[in-house]
């Protein structure tokens, strides 16, 4: 045998185990990413415009980080609502079904004495559907699916909640809902940096079409 490739058999030995290693690794790692189930992110941007997001040619608002998921991930391009407004198009993403199934074709009103108000609770919902597949599941912002306490994110299934129950939300100084206990999140004009102070006082205040040259 030639003694340059099988001196002390090390040569040998390397160029036989590197490739076995690697496949091992690789069979192991396959295996570990079936085991392992994928996060989930679901982002419901309320009464977004088709053209308010750069990736569809909005040039006067920058969207860089929904333009980066158009860029890398999966683009649909036609696609449709279930519903043209707020609460039943939410009922139909977090139930999976056509909301006029359940009789969910208005906005509820924001009425905690009304435990029928909002997603029947025979609807199963998406972190119903997850958590016995080993999921934790949160839930960030509007919900306006039901205002009575039978029918909060936490009793539907969500592990965490941080929003409001109702429509619409106060900009400033907003009371916020964190699990089931009310909470305030102060935030004022104050503590917004100088740029957006200015832009938002030059919103507020109108420049003088009147004054005198």
């Amino acid at each position: 045998m030639d003694s340059e490739s099988c001196r002390n058999g090390r040569p040998i030995r390397k160029r036989v185990l590197f490739p076995l290693l690697l496949i091992v690794f690789a069979f192991g790692s396959s295996a570990l990413a079936r085991t392992v189930p994928p996060n989930i992110i679901v982002i419901l941007a309320d009464d977004l415009g088709y053209g308010d997001v750069g990736f569809n040619g909005c040039q006067d608002i920058p969207t860089s980080n929904i333009d980066s998921l158009a860029a890398n991930g999966v683009r649909c391009s036609n696609a449709y609502a279930t519903h043209p407004f707020c609460g039943p198009s939410r009922a139909a993403l977090l139930s999976g079904r056509y909301q006029q199934r359940f009789g969910f074709e208005n906005n509820p009103d924001d009425d905690a004495n009304n435990p029928r108000l909002g997603i029947p609770s025979d609807e199963l919902l998406i972190p119903q559907l997850l958590e016995p597949n080993g999921y934790v599941c949160g839930a960030i912002g509007k919900w306006h699916v039901g205002y009575a306490t039978n029918l909060h994110p936490i009793a539907r299934g969500f592990d965490s909640f941080y929003g409001f129950l109702s429509a619409q939300s106060d900009y400033f100084n907003p009371t916020q809902l964190l699990r089931d206990r009310r909470t305030s999140s102060r935030l004022n004009i104050s503590q917004m940096d100088s740029r957006a102070r200015q832009s938002r006082l030059s919103i507020l205040t109108p420049p003088n079409r009147f004054s005198s040259t």
